[in-house]
């Protein structure tokens, strides 16, 4: 027994190789995927020398701010209805000639004397619904602009992806 427990065990010499093609194969489609998820934020369309493109900045303070909201029925001033919508359209016979909101355009007016007796210059903050068209806000904005109101911020929802 003894003889057994003092026996050597036998190593047999052979030479391993290791096959590395399989894991560079692995490491290649790993390398590959990504860089297909890595993009970077360029825009391909560049702009001419000539246009200064606007910069996106965080969000002003709002308590010096008029507010609009564009909703499907109405088009609301400080939480007042001005405007009456049907389907986000506004009716012809409210619409100044230059295309702004008559009544909207008035009330701003209003409000605007007020705030620059008080020597306050502010700005107007618009609230749209996601499915309000592009014409009706251009329009808000207009009635805005026609009373010296030309600072404009859209409230939007930003999704972190």
């Amino acid at each position: 027994m003894i003889g057994g427990l003092l026996k050597k065990k036998r190593h047999l010499k052979e030479d391993v190789d290791l096959n590395i093609t399989a894991m560079a194969s692995i490491f290649t489609v790993i390398l590959v995927f990504l860089l297909k998820s890595f993009a970077t934020d360029v825009s391909p369309i560049d702009a001419s020398a000539d246009v200064a493109l606007p910069e996106l900045s965080t969000a002003q303070s709002i308590e010096n701010s008029f507010k609009i909201e564009v909703t499907k029925n109405s088009v609301l001033f400080e939480g007042q209805e001005t405007e009456k919508l049907a389907n986000y359209a506004a009716d012809a016979s409210e619409l100044d000639a230059d295309g702004t909101l008559r009544n909207l355009a008035k009330v701003i007016h209003d409000a605007q004397e007020l705030k620059s007796e008080k020597g306050d210059k502010p700005l107007i903050t618009v609230f749209a619904d996601k499915t309000a068209p592009v014409s009706i806000v251009q329009r808000a904005i207009a009635s805005a602009a026609k009373n010296g109101l030309n600072q404009v911020q859209m409230v939007v929802v930003h999704e972190d992806k």
